[in-house]
């Protein structure tokens, strides 16, 4: 697209803000070199990646992109062998860890988001040359003192010859002979040596090397005789040291230089990442939708706004290329047809770059090649043009240069001229333009344009909208009416004397006046026509609200109802679930007496009055009264349980076992095939997304073994392993820590009652490990 028009469009601002929006270097480059494409795929493609990241931020929110660090330059270093600097080794290191978890971010939502997947998956971890940045350089980006064993030696021995010299010196400036030749008695370096302060008179009493002084003289920095060796020693610690430092940076170097093909892949997928969720974000801070896109040269604008406005734009709707390629744009100054002309421009540029619009849904937008515009004053001083001239000569390189797949827009068509001439010539060159079909906007006020549509069947008339009550324009755009300039209206609303506006008026032909008086009154009938639009629209979203708070109050109805029945049910199954429990506890008793007594007797009077209760309470919930066939059940089939008196969904068939597991509520129970019964209708199961996440019970041990751990890793184990019994509905586990000296069992013992998955625990007896093992009952 010509530069001409982007520049008109002011499209540079769109990508400050664009780039106000990214985080990184390369993220900014991609946007500096964004330009429309023509081509619907390439349009499309662009289209969906920002549509994938507006989704993707509104659900997962933005990826990690502000630790992502400029490292061209660390690339093409590391290329010719120039070694980096342990800053540089930071900052890849933080690029290479940010990265990384901007894969798994877009991994775990790659359903959501494809064709930011396709980029992402292309990043490469580097764990290797993260592990040897991490062990030598610290997070403020210097060496550490670890970062080899033959550093960790030196920086060992600078520390203790550097606190000899520093006491060495300390006993100097202690001493009572040296004490009336010290300034300051303080220690500092000069030349990388360690100093102190002495007065200058005394510089021939003082055994030592003058490396310094003050700026008034008085005061010398010198290095005692005494200390010379130590300081020696110290300078050279410190050069191995540096020499050292600069190894480990050769060896990184190395890596990355190894590394090089996979790093700038991951920098160049980053950097498109950061463009692309640069114009997601935009299209939420803009409100924005993606338009629709189309092969052919039209388009259909829905409720615009221009983004660059200062004020809030009143929207605009604007259609050109379905049943006309021509639109005349007319009404009075100040009615904002230019700011028409430029958001529709910008519309095509902003679509055609992968941009969303700020529009209402609805809005096409179809394939330019280019625009080509001629708006506002563009006169040309250094040319010694007139502003006419300047309009005239634009106009003639868009003549030039337009086809059936460019769109051009002529801003006050005819204008800067002598009226009669301008009115000619501004009806051949839109001629012209219609003649080889051209989609064409133009806006005017001359009278002969408005007729251009009227004996054309392929062009079209429009206006901006004017309250004639206030004498303001509305700047709304009505497809189908010319518009009168209401010259006289404004001018008398600025104060013009009215002598002057009956002077002007007796001036004007019938014919004139005619016309004059059917646009003002086919802009009236329009507005009017308008109003009853919008009344009729309003009146449509009421009763579409009404119909659906009537509809949610039949949901809630319904809800409520369900809700009832469902309390009953848990309140009947409560009830069952106390008088199972009160039955179980009586047969123990009863298998456990060894005679026949009043009380056996009584207990089995209890079980028959137990019976009877639960007889009279039972919920009207069976099945068919017969088993299913194994070989036809499925998981999420309903089936009912005779011995719980309950209803459950079959979660696995465990054929070869002719057993099924079962969840009955909240629990989950394994019970032979031939117990149960096909349910009637499916039960409503609680469910969410931990226990449809839960582990199958087969796949969880019923022992953990943590003997031999360290109690840290002993701990974190337990808590992982009892989320996943608790899940899968295993009653009680086996904790195996041993015996040894009794540490890890207290640990494990002080954890447990802090678990919520946790009931309640004791050790087990002889025969099952004894005070080796641990038995914990869970929730």
């Amino acid at each position: 697209m010509n530069k001409h028009t982007l520049k008109i469009l002011e499209f540079e601002r769109i990508k400050e803000h664009l780039k106000s929006l990214s985080f990184t270097e390369g993220g900014r480059e991609f946007i500096e070199n964004l330009e429309p494409s023509n081509r619907l795929e390439t349009v499309s493609n662009l289209q969906d990646e920002t549509t994938q990241a507006k989704e993707f931020i509104q659900i997962a929110g933005n990826i990690p992109l502000s630790e992502i660090k400029p490292i061209k330059d660390i690339l093409s270093d590391s290329a010719i062998g120039v070694t980096v600097t342990s800053r540089q080794a930071l900052d890849l290191y933080l690029t290479l860890k940010a990265s990384r978890e901007i894969k798994a971010l877009i991994s775990s939502h790659m359903e959501l988001a494809p064709s930011l997947w396709a980029i992402a998956e292309r990043i490469k971890p580097k764990a290797n040359l993260e592990r040897m940045i991490t062990k030598a350089i610290d997070e403020d980006g210097e060496m550490l003192d670890s970062a080899s064993e033959m550093l960790t030696s030196i920086m060992s021995q600078t520390k203790i010859v550097k606190n000899r010299v520093k006491a060495k010196l300390d006993d100097i400036i202690k001493t009572s002979s040296y004490s009336k030749m010290i300034q300051d008695a303080v220690i500092t370096i000069r030349d990388d040596r360690y100093v102190i302060p002495i007065k200058s008179e005394f510089k021939n009493h003082f055994p030592c090397i003058v490396h310094d002084s003050s700026s008034s003289g008085q005061t010398l920095y010198v290095e005692p005789l005494s200390v010379i060796p130590l300081n020696n020693d110290l300078r050279n610690l410190r050069q191995r040291a540096r020499e050292e430092i600069e190894r480990i940076l050769k060896e990184i170097t190395l890596e990355i230089a190894y590394a090089a093909h996979d790093l700038k892949i991951m920098n160049d997928s980053v950097s498109k990442l950061d463009f692309i969720f640069s114009k997601g974000q935009l299209s939420i801070d803009w409100n924005c939708i993606c338009p629709e896109l189309d092969s052919s040269p039209k388009l259909k604008i829905i409720s615009g706004r221009h983004p660059l406005l200062s004020v809030e734009p009143v929207p605009i709707d604007i259609q050109l290329g379905d049943g006309y390629r021509a639109l005349v744009l007319t009404g009075p100054n100040t009615g904002g047809k230019t700011v028409s002309l430029k958001t529709t421009a910008l519309f095509i540029v902003m679509t055609e770059c992968g941009l969303h619009v700020p529009s209402l849904p609805g809005t096409k937008i179809g394939m330019f090649d280019d625009i080509l515009v001629d708006i506002g004053d563009e006169q040309s001083i250094s040319q010694n043009l007139s502003t006419f001239s300047s309009h005239m000569s634009n106009i003639v390189s868009i003549l030039m240069s337009a086809t059936k797949y460019t769109l051009v827009m002529l801003d006050e068509l005819g204008a800067g001229t002598d009226p009669s001439e301008g009115a000619v010539l501004g009806y051949s060159i839109l001629k012209h333009l219609y003649d080889n079909s051209v989609p064409t906007i133009i806006t005017a006020h001359i009278g002969e344009l408005k007729a251009f549509a009227y004996k054309h069947s392929h062009a079209m008339n429009a206006s901006v909208g004017f309250d004639s009550d206030t004498l303001k324009p509305t700047f709304k755009i009505q497809i189908g009416t010319p518009g009168a300039s209401h010259a006289f209206d404004i001018c008398r609303r600025l104060g013009l004397p009215e002598t002057i506006l009956e002077n002007a008026k007796d001036l004007l032909t019938d014919e004139q006046k005619d016309t004059t008086k059917i646009l003002t009154q086919m802009s009236k009938d329009a507005k009017d026509i308008e109003e009853d639009r919008e009344s009729t629209k309003r009146t449509k979203e009421e009763i579409e609200q009404l119909k659906s708070k009537h509809l949610q109050e039949m949901e809630d109805f319904e809800n409520k109802k369900s809700s009832m029945l469902e309390s009953e049910l848990k309140k009947a199954s409560s009830f069952l679930g106390k008088k199972m429990a009160e039955a179980d506890e009586i047969v123990k008793k009863l298998a456990a007496a060894t005679r026949q007594s009043k009380e056996t007797d009584d207990l089995r009077n209890r079980i028959q009055e137990i019976r009877a209760e639960v007889s009279e309470k039972e919920p009207e919930i069976a099945g068919y009264g017969e088993p299913p066939d194994i070989y036809t059940l499925k998981p999420g089939d309903a089936v009912f349980v005779p011995r719980f008196k309950s209803q459950g969904i079959v979660m696995d068939v465990l054929r070869e076992k002719n057993k099924v597991m079962v969840q009955v509520g909240s629990a989950r129970i394994q019970v032979s095939a031939d117990s149960i019964e096909l349910a009637k209708e499916k039960p409503s199961v609680e469910q969410n997304s931990e226990s449809e996440k839960r582990p199958a019970f087969s796949k969880v041990p019923i022992k953990l073994e943590l003997y031999g751990l360290k109690v840290v890793d002993a701990i974190v184990k337990l808590e992982h392993y009892l989320d996943q019994a608790y899940g899968a509905g295993i009653p009680f586990v086996y904790i195996v820590h041993g015996r040894g000296t009794g540490t890890l069992r207290k640990s494990i013992t002080e954890f447990l009652p802090t678990s919520p998955r946790v009931d309640r625990f004791h050790l087990a007896d002889e025969s099952e490990g004894g005070d080796a093992v641990t038995i914990v009952f869970l929730k």
